[in-house]
């Protein structure tokens, strides 16, 4: 059974390559007029660059979750797989939906955060950050423990939690501005 069929990890990886171009290439200050071509709009101004961390921090949290999934289906479900051949048909379904249950919350948590980078008021903003935040904070400390510090995934994770407080950050007070 495939869990990512190559057309939709193309797609979604061409998303993905696009929305961190657009962030990239729309990092000028508000109002400068026309904004880039490709530039992600938000109301009647291009991205400033508090949003442009947390879409950032989406992007890296849905491009390591989609890495991370490919990385579970092939090192943990199949070989689980063989081992629960004993076991009842609703385990067998159960376990496999269990261990890519943190790859679903980490790309569906991405993709909020992209939509509040773009979309969202400062409160939902503050909300998304938190919950995704905390989802990324326990995957990057568990994945630190769990290889000892070997694995890119906890550094990623880190990364990603940086910018979500760079982005949810008071504007008064955060020389992102």
């Amino acid at each position: 059974m495939q869990i990512w069929p190559s057309a939709a990890i193309g797609k979604w990886t061409y998303l993905l390559v696009r929305s961190c171009a657009a962030v990239l290439t729309n990092l000028s200050a508000p109002g400068d007029g026309i904004p880039p071509v490709g530039a992600i709009q938000t109301g009647e101004h291009g991205m400033n660059r508090r949003d442009a961390a947390l879409a950032m921090a989406g992007v890296i949290g849905s491009g390591v979750a989609v890495f991370h999934g490919v990385l579970v289906q092939r090192l943990m479900v199949r070989p689980l797989e063989e081992s629960l051949e004993r076991s009842g048909a609703a385990i067998r379904r159960l376990v496999p939906l269990l261990l890519h249950f943190s790859t679903a919350s980490w790309f569906l948590g991405g993709l909020a955060l992209i939509a509040a980078a773009n979309w969202f008021e400062r409160g939902a903003r503050l909300a998304t950050g938190l919950c995704v935040g905390g989802l990324y904070f326990y995957g990057a400390i568990a994945n630190l423990w769990g290889t000892r510090g070997l694995h890119a995934g906890w550094v990623l994770m880190a990364v990603a939690l940086v910018l979500i407080v760079l982005g949810v950050g008071e504007p008064q007070h955060s020389s992102l501005e």
